[in-house]
């Protein structure tokens, strides 16, 4: 399963590796942390050897160590192919199961290839997520394979040289690379019996003395090697040297104020770079015989292997303080990369926008977030293109803003948590000292402004320098002249579509540098702060546009008559015929109604778009006529010259029903009638709505009456039963006694037909709601009638995912609506096939049971719901009726039924929230 990677627990978990492991083990430890940050199922990290031309394994999260150092894959496998390939056999042994299969990534560092990482997987599918959460890392496992690779070479070779020579100087206590000069030099002098010993090194392309041995400052004569000087040469012939002709000497003696015997000079590079050189001078009076006195070539030889020895001990002094210098690297940006997820998360928790705009000011300056000197906020206005001054906060010349940033910076070891520092500090934040002061003065028009441009409408951080300065000091004139900085950040607050506003920040007092890392953080703040203010700017929007409705429904009430006309002129179609029924206006209603746009219409004559609208151009003729006459005929239901029809059934090809309101078009110039407006209102959901109303009212009356009845019943029931089963006691009468148990059974059977009327009649306050998974309340169903449809012969075919569906609702209730609906299906069903279904939608968990059989008529659909209506013999008619209350006045849901050629549908919607009686009510009250 692919995991969510964290880049910053990865790092985490790596430097504590890298500063505690022996590093025999770093790759194996190295491979097992891959595996368990991006979910593969094992991971195994392999060297490059370019003189090889290989890759060798390294490590592997496998328990199984046999294959590391041993496995080699050469680089020809991979000419002419894609390297992240799926590989079979070659890398068989680095995979736990062999059905699984492996992807290779490349790890590159500074576009060279230093290894590669095996990931084993368990489908095709994950392939693409892994290659996105590798990309996530790629960057820091080069520099760590890179760091690590050149650390195992320096210690084995340190290692090897140890047991030739006796040169050992420990950089980690060493503070400077000079001091690892010096003691090299006094080392090789006393071994090797030298005179003088000097080391030169490259600093800005300049030969510079860095150390010596046996001379005095004052015997230097230049520092800086010349660049005609031939020491120079000795460096570019890139081999030790070893000179002892007297009259060679000249070049040296330029540079010091010696007296040369023998030298021998030897190139020092490191990391295969020219990094100095390192000369070794005069052969010291011994007490030994020698039949001559100069330095020969074991001398030479010894140089060479010291030589090695230094260029090893520089480059693992360098890598040291590469490797300090990016723990502490990767220490700040864990720190801003937390600072980001905490300044989001509190403005997340905010809703006042002011606040939020302080919790990202307060971040941005603050020491646990970016610790810049100051922050200014500039909001957009779209309308006049301008960027405008909204906060300011940071270090000043004034009192009153240091003040402020004093008390900001010793309230942070306060709070525990950064969020909350950030959420209170903001919420006592007071912004009115002298930065804030000047921000009524900015004004920046974007448009026209490349940097601003750029970032406001391209949406790009642009990070200002005094190059850029230079080039664009008029368009950035104002700025500059506030901030009285050349070096700032313009950071954009980016929206979902848009730029809200930008951030400028500058550290000009302590002219801290930003990386490249710190940009990259900036831009993840800037898209994610942008994002929580922009919902904010909505919400704020929303409000106000819900306080403005509020304000004009009071002058809505007052205008109540000629609002309630507007809105039904617009929620009505509207169809404009001149005299001679030529249509003239056709609104969007009609089009949504008619399905005909305004395009086809306009021009034609009403009889044209069919039978149904000849009839409304007759009574259209009618008013017009009847207007123009003054006289209105009786058939129709009118008010001055209008005529109504309410409800009216157009056609069964839109089946709907209309209120049509024919009006003349007066023409007050002329007092003229121009045409017939024609307003037709959808009332089909109104007259629907009206009959369910008026079915629901008679079936809570038919429910009360019911009830009283079944109580009056229950008692002289309950008396007959009773008699009846004293009688058998004491009657021997083998007839009489079955009388009297027909009497009892039919007792019975009246007791359960009251229950079930009882029950239909209810009250809704009886339903008791909690949370339960619909699909186990369906399985239990299934289990208890399971032999019932086995002993009908009866196919069954449920469709019941596995994940729960939780519904908040009353699951006694619902178990009987299930249970009457199975019931039905399996009367209904003889060795047919019954299909259950279980599904759920965003607001609904549905359950549908689909027989086969003759399907109920058209006419009886809408009376199965009835009470007492059922097809049954030995039915009571409440079953559905019971089920309906239950589902819909009781759970706010749906259960309706679907028909086809031979197959009836009970569908029941349950809302998974569930609406109890008061949600019931505010609802009705509502609508």
């Amino acid at each position: 399963m692919i995991m969510e990677f964290d880049l910053e627990k990865f790092i985490l978990e790596i430097t504590r590796v890298l500063v505690f492991r022996d590093t025999e083990d770093v790759f194996n430890k190295l491979s097992e942390i891959i595996s368990e940050n991006c979910g593969a199922l094992s991971s195994s990290l392999m060297m490059f050897e370019e003189n090889r031309k290989l890759l060798r394994l390294v490590g592997t999260s496998l328990v199984d160590k046999t294959w590391v150092r041993k496995l080699k894959i050469p680089l020809s496998k991979f000419e002419n192919k894609d390297f992240n390939l799926l590989l079979g056999n070659e890398l068989g042994v680095l995979k736990g199961n062999p059905n699984n299969l492996g992807i290779v990534f490349p790890v590159i560092f500074e576009n060279k290839l230093v290894g590669a990482l095996f990931l084993e997987v368990s489908n095709r599918k994950d392939l693409e997520e892994f290659e996105k959460v590798f990309k996530g890392f790629q960057e820091i496992l080069g520099i760590l394979m890179v760091f690590l690779m050149e650390q195992t070479e320096l210690k084995y070779e340190n290692i090897r040289l140890k047991l030739i020579e006796s040169l050992d100087i420990n950089v980690v206590e060493v503070e400077k690379i000079e001091d690892i000069f010096q003691r090299f030099l006094e080392r090789v002098s006393r071994i090797l019996e030298v005179e003088y010993t000097a080391i030169w090194t490259f600093e800005s392309e300049n030969l510079v003395l860095k150390a010596w041995k046996g001379f005095s400052e004052n015997e230097i004569i230049n520092y800086i090697v010349p660049k005609d000087n031939k020491l120079l040469d000795m460096i570019n012939l890139e081999k030790p040297r070893l000179i002892i002709d007297k009259d060679s000497f000249e070049f040296l003696k330029r540079l010091l104020n010696l007296k040369f015997k023998s030298v021998i000079l030897c190139p020092l590079y490191v990391d295969e770079k020219p990094f100095g050189l390192i000369m070794l001078a005069n052969k010291i009076e011994t007490k030994h015989y020698r039949p001559y006195k100069h330095l020969d070539e074991f001398e030479l030889s010894m140089v060479i292997n010291s030589s090695r020895k230094l260029s090893l001990l520089i480059e693992n002094f360098i890598n040291k303080k590469k490797l300090e210098e990016l723990i502490e690297t990767q220490k700040k940006q864990i720190q801003k990369l937390n600072a980001v997820y905490k300044i989001i998360q509190a403005m997340n928790y905010s809703y006042d926008l002011n606040n939020i705009f302080k919790i990202l000011l307060i971040g941005l300056v603050s020491e646990l977030g970016f610790g810049f000197d100051r922050v200014l906020l500039l909001l957009r206005d779209k309308n006049k293109q301008i960027l405008k001054g909204k906060m300011w906060l940071g270090i000043s010349e004034d009192r009153k803003d240091m003040e402020i940033y004093e008390k900001l910076k010793k309230h942070l070891s306060i709070y525990g948590d950064f969020a909350d520092y950030l959420r209170q500090e903001a919420l006592s934040l007071d912004l009115s000292g002298y930065l804030n002061s000047n921000l009524e003065n900015i004004q920046i028009n974007y448009i026209g402004n490349d940097i601003f441009e750029r970032v406001v409408l391209r949406k790009a951080l642009v990070n200002v320098q005094p190059q850029l300065i230079e080039e664009k000091r008029n368009e950035l004139y104002q700025l500059i002249k506030i901030l009285g900085t050349d070096s700032f950040v313009c950071i954009p607050l980016t929206g979902k579509q848009e730029v809200l506003g930008v951030i400028i920040a500058d550290n000009k007092y302590s002219q801290k540098i930003l990386s490249e890392s710190d940009i990259k953080l900036l831009k993840l703040l800037s898209s994610s702060a942008g994002l929580v203010i922009e919902t904010r700017m909505s919400l704020l929007e929303i409000q106000e546009k819900n306080r403005e409705i509020e304000r004009k429904s009071n002058y809505y009430e007052r205008l109540s008559k000629f609002t309630e006309e507007l809105l039904n002129s617009l929620d009505a179609a509207i169809i404009v015929i001149k005299t001679d029924g030529m249509i003239i206006e056709w609104n969007k209603r009609a089009e949504e109604f008619f399905g005909k746009t305004r395009e086809q219409v306009i021009g034609t004559h009403l009889k044209t778009l069919g039978t149904e609208f000849a009839e409304l151009y007759d009574i259209s003729a009618s008013v017009y006529y009847k207007a123009n006459k003054g006289e209105l005929d009786k058939i129709y239901e009118s008010d001055d010259d209008t005529i109504v029809l309410n409800e009216y059934f157009l056609s069964p090809r839109y089946g709907k029903y209309f209120n049509i309101k024919f009006t003349p078009l007066r023409n007050i110039n002329k007092n003229t009638f121009d045409g017939i407006i024609i307003m037709l209102e959808d009332v089909t959901e109104y007259r629907n709505l009206t009959r369910e109303l008026q079915q629901q009212e008679k079936l809570a009356m038919l429910g009360e009456v019911a009830a009283r009845v079944a109580h009056e019943i229950r008692n002289p029931l309950t008396v007959i039963g009773g008699f009846a089963n004293r009688l058998k006691k004491k009657i021997s009468d083998d007839k009489s006694k079955h009388y009297l148990e027909i009497i009892s059974d039919e007792v019975k059977r009246l007791e359960e037909i009251l229950d079930e009327i009882l029950e239909f009649g209810k009250d809704y306050e009886t339903v008791e709601f909690e949370n339960f998974d619909f699909n186990k309340l369906v399985r239990e169903i299934l289990e208890l009638y399971g032999d019932k449809v086995l002993e009908k012969s009866t196919k069954l075919k449920t469709e019941i995912p596995e994940k729960e569906i939780i519904v908040f609702g009353d699951r006694k209730r619902l178990k009987q609506v299930l249970i009457n609906l199975l019931k039905n299906a399996i009367d209904a069903t003889n060795r047919g096939k019954i299909d259950i279904k279980v599904y759920e939608t965003d607001k609904n968990a549905c359950f549908s049971i689909k027989n086969n059989g003759k399907p109920i008529p058209e006419e009886l659909k809408d009376k199965i719901f009835m009470p007492f209506f059922t097809t049954k013999t030995d039915g009571t008619g409440l079953g559905l009726a019971i089920s309906k209350k239950i589902v819909e006045d009781e759970h706010s849901g749906k259960l309706y039924l679907e028909t086809g050629d031979d197959w009836n549908k009970f569908v029941v919607e349950i809302p998974k929230k569930g609406v109890g009686k008061d949600e019931k009510e505010k609802g009705i009250n509502s609508g």
